[in-house]
């Protein structure tokens, strides 16, 4: 467990990236602060290829399309790789409820 001044310090200490896809850590930590300001989330897991949350309150379902594009622009692998869709991302995510990126 890893003890931290608020939940996007994981991310500092982890040095989450997706460098394969030019994404810096400083990249991740301000997307993620962007997009919590939005749709609040809770993170439960990093480490320095993933980063794994739980929505406190989903986008909408006007705004669920375009949200997911917007994941899957920051981080392909996770329709790549995934979901094979943006259709399917945003199912999963109103299932799951939550948000999970990775980068291979």
């Amino acid at each position: 467990m890893t003890q931290g001044n608020d939940q996007f310090d994981i991310l500092t200490i982890q040095q989450t990236n997706g460098v394969n896809y030019e994404v810096s850590n400083i990249d991740v930590i301000f997307k993620l602060r962007k997009w919590n300001d939005r749709y609040p989330f809770i993170i439960i897991g990093a480490d320095h290829d993933w980063v794994d949350a739980i929505f406190s309150a989903l986008p909408t379902d006007e705004e669920m399309q375009s949200f997911a594009q917007e994941m899957y622009e920051f981080c392909p692998d996770i329709v790549e790789q995934g979901t094979e869709s943006i259709e399917e991302l945003v199912e999963e995510i109103k299932k799951t409820k939550k948000l999970f990126l990775w980068w291979d």
